[in-house]
């Protein structure tokens, strides 16, 4: 079931860090003066190209391999569109909205690595597990599928030899996915873009929406992109010391997962408590960590 839109899905009392979005006080107060600094115009329809050029430069890719999403919900909507899928293999647990989209739409799907279906869906890192296939097993199945989507939504926080986005622009069966969601922690300015070779971008391109970005977005986009380096070095801090000195199962992504309770944790934030017992928690800055776990 989706959220409700009829009551407010948040509760501000703690820092929520139940959905895998980190909470990062530094970058929030970098937005901030960002935006003060803006001069933005919004008279006329928002110049997409700007992001578009934001994306080539930060990934080192052509403009004409880049398509951007409202969000990656939106963006998985025109990948699942694809006339090439005729049967999808979701490497599951994972994303849920990939299986929604696939019910919605009547496309055939298995919820597991499944050699019968023609294209693949899988996040690498994995937003549950915290896993990662390693670069050459996932060239290993595009040799298997007729097209494979891989979901780097996590991919900043994981050693950079877990990644196919290098190598996204020249494959002919390969779609990259990735997102400020996960890469900045900032969910709500629904920001998503796809990394695929020519053929590809230009059929999911065909069927966008006339504006998919406002302007007050485009005018800060180089801002956000210069800004996720040290973000994730941040946030990693926070995870090896998490790891480190508490029962974890090791993540790759921008979380962690804890084998039993800490005191004090759930006075400040809401975290996710897993059906297995494990805790899933977004990470945040060490100190607000440190404040909230140990006593003085």
């Amino acid at each position: 079931m989706r959220p409700t839109w009829q009551e407010s899905r948040y509760n501000d009392l703690k820092i929520n860090l139940s959905n895998n979005v980190c909470y990062d006080t530094i970058v929030l107060s970098q937005i901030d003066t960002i935006l003060k600094s803006k001069n933005f115009n919004f008279r006329q329809y928002p110049d997409e190209y700007i992001v578009y050029n934001s994306i080539s430069n930060y990934h080192n890719v052509y403009e004409k391999n880049i398509a951007i999403g409202y969000g990656l919900g939106e963006l998985i909507i025109r990948v699942l569109k694809l006339k090439q899928i005729k049967k999808i293999s979701i490497v599951s647990p994972t994303w849920a909205m990939v299986e929604v989209f696939s019910n919605i739409f009547g496309i055939e799907h298995s919820t597991k690595l499944d050699y019968s279906a023609n294209a693949l869906y899988i996040a690498n890192p994995n937003g549950l597990t915290g896993k990662c296939l390693s670069k050459t097993e996932i060239i290993e199945l595009l040799d298997k599928f007729e097209l494979v989507i891989v979901d780097e939504a996590y991919g900043e926080f994981a050693n950079k030899e877990y990644s196919v986005i290098d190598i996204a622009s020249e494959r002919d069966n390969l779609i990259v996915l990735k997102t400020l969601s996960k890469s900045l922690g900032l969910a709500g300015i629904r920001f998503g873009y796809a990394i695929s070779n020519e053929k590809t971008i230009y059929e999911l391109q065909i069927d966008r929406p006339s504006c998919i970005m406002n302007s007050m977005l485009i005018s800060i986009c180089d801002n956000l992109f210069e800004l996720i380096p040290a973000h994730v070095e941040r946030m990693i801090e926070t995870r090896q010391y998490i790891e480190e000195n508490y029962d974890c199962i090791p993540s790759h992504g921008n979380y962690v997962l804890l084998k039993n309770e800490i005191p004090n944790l759930e006075d400040t934030f809401m975290v996710k408590k897993l059906p297995n017992g494990i805790i899933r928690m977004a990470l945040t800055n060490l100190d607000i960590f440190r404040h909230a776990t140990i006593k003085n």
